[in-house]
């Protein structure tokens, strides 16, 4: 599912950490093991561009060419208001009904594909088969009546 399912988890667990009141950055910094790699590796170049900077502009000029979800990059846009200190808790809650949302979206097409793809072993391998199974032997009938 193209990385929604990481974007929510990261929207879930700095929603918690904020309603436990923790700051951006101490969220960021105790939930990066449980992120998978390449969301780890973003919030780490966050991190060291708002620690080395004090803005992140580039970082997100930069993400907007390597991220293809649209929900990552806004998500990463809340963060960095967040660390700037801006309030991020409703609209944390907001991208994560959206994310949800899509994850859902997402979910139903796959689903709507299954049967089809399920299919395929069927078309592909079981069918031919078959067919071998039932004119085998009539072939090899006609093959031998020709000798």
């Amino acid at each position: 599912m193209e990385g929604l399912a990481p974007s929510l988890l990261l929207c879930l667990e700095l929603r918690m950490a904020l309603e436990r009141g923790d700051a951006p950055v101490v969220a960021l910094r105790k939930m990066q093991p449980l992120l998978p790699l390449d969301l780890r590796f973003e919030v780490l170049q966050l991190l060291r561009h708002f620690e080395q900077h004090g803005h992140l502009e580039q970082f997100h000029i930069q993400l907007r060419a390597s991220t293809k979800s649209s929900y990552r990059r806004e998500l990463f846009q809340l963060v960095g208001q967040g660390l700037i200190g801006a309030p991020i808790s409703a609209k944390l809650k907001e991208l994560e009904a959206e994310i949800k949302t899509a994850c859902e979206d997402e979910v139903e097409v796959f689903v709507a594909k299954l049967p089809l793809l399920a299919m395929l072993p069927v078309l592909l391998v079981q069918f031919p088969a078959f067919l071998l199974l039932l004119f085998g032997p009539i072939l090899q009938e006609l093959i031998r009546s020709f000798k």
